[in-house]
């Protein structure tokens, strides 16, 4: 049972196992070291793509937070906003109904006393 070179095994593999005359080195050590390396680098390639995956969900957990942060403080910032505008009304005496005739009759109704 010969081992013929293929594109798994390196054409330079085979010819150095015949220049030496031993065929038999492909079968018996060439092809199992080469099933241990790609076995390697499946294994390589599983961890890889698990550590992927892992980096995927965090990072997509990170968004969504970061994402819920900034609504929360857009939200905050509007409602401190809306706060600010609350009270520049009571101060002034003006809110967005108010027109600058009703503000001047309030104020002028206001007792100095």
């Amino acid at each position: 049972d010969i081992v013929k070179p293929n594109e798994h095994l390196g054409v330079d593999t085979w010819e150095a196992t015949a220049a030496h005359g031993r065929p038999d080195l492909v079968k018996t050590l060439i092809v199992p070291a080469a099933a241990d390396a790609a076995a390697s680098l499946l294994r390589d390639t599983v961890e890889a793509t698990e550590r992927v995956s892992k980096y995927l969900s965090r990072l997509r957990e990170v968004r969504t937070k970061r994402l819920a942060m900034a609504e929360a403080l857009a939200a905050d910032e509007v409602a401190e906003a809306d706060d600010m505008a609350d009270s520049a009304s009571v101060i002034s005496g003006m809110s967005a109904y108010t027109t600058a005739s009703t503000a001047a009759g309030t104020t002028s109704s206001v007792s100095m006393g």
